[in-house]
């Protein structure tokens, strides 16, 4: 359910830390908010050295983005952010003072893995057991590749609708690719209209997009 991005300079985490830190953000993240291990994704990007900066200047740091579904308790979720961060200091060897980790959300029903629409935290029991009855094989080590779909949409799209979104993505998402359902995992992010610049121009709130473009023609 959860997925992890750690992104580092080239060659600065070795294949052993990397096991090492996937280990640990999946036990911290399982042990605080209740998900099996099974369903914890940890992935790794790597940027050339003369890629990254820090306060306008060439760095190494650590940056850690995880998901998660809204509506686990505020104070989980910062013991959570504390903890992996503690952990990949820890692990890695870089100062804490360069590892950064944050911690999204969005509603449980803009997210698809398995090829079923995500549980509201508190209700993952049920999921858990109408996956078993389907057959998910998210419940044993995979034999398949995994593919990860992040999207973004402007918050205020009515919820049926991001959900019907994701559920398209992700079945066509496996039917082009060939990799099985149960491999494949679609979350949508939201954030409001007004946090993000395209052309130039503040977007508009969902509704409002003929306007919108009316005014960029002109």
């Amino acid at each position: 359910m959860p997925i992890y991005t750690c992104t580092c300079v080239q060659g600065s985490l070795p294949s052993d830390v990397k096991d090492g830190l996937a280990a640990e953000i999946t036990r911290i993240h399982a042990d605080i908010n209740g998900v099996p291990p099974d369903y914890v994704n940890v992935v790794f990007t790597e940027t050339p050295r003369e890629n990254v900066y820090v306060g306008g200047r060439p760095g190494t740091p650590l940056l850690i983005n995880g998901w998660a579904r809204r509506g686990h308790p505020q104070d989980s979720t910062t013991r959570l952010a504390l903890a992996i961060a503690e952990a990949a200091s820890r692990i890695s060897g870089i100062p804490q003072e360069h590892v950064m980790v944050v911690i999204l959300d969005s509603p449980a029903r803009s997210a698809v893995e398995a090829g079923r629409v995500l549980p509201d935290p508190g209700h993952e029991a049920e999921w858990l057991a109408a996956g078993r009855r389907c057959g998910d094989h998210r419940l044993f080590p995979p034999t398949h590749p995994f593919l990860l779909i992040n999207g973004w949409a402007r918050r205020g799209h009515p919820q049926d609708s991001t959900t019907r979104l994701a559920l398209a993505i992700a079945e066509a998402a496996s039917r082009i690719s060939g990799i099985p359902q149960e491999h494949v995992m679609v979350v949508i992010l939201d954030s409001p209209a007004r946090s993000a610049v395209e052309a130039g121009r503040v977007l508009p709130d969902p509704g409002h997009e003929a306007e919108w473009l009316a005014a960029g023609r002109s």
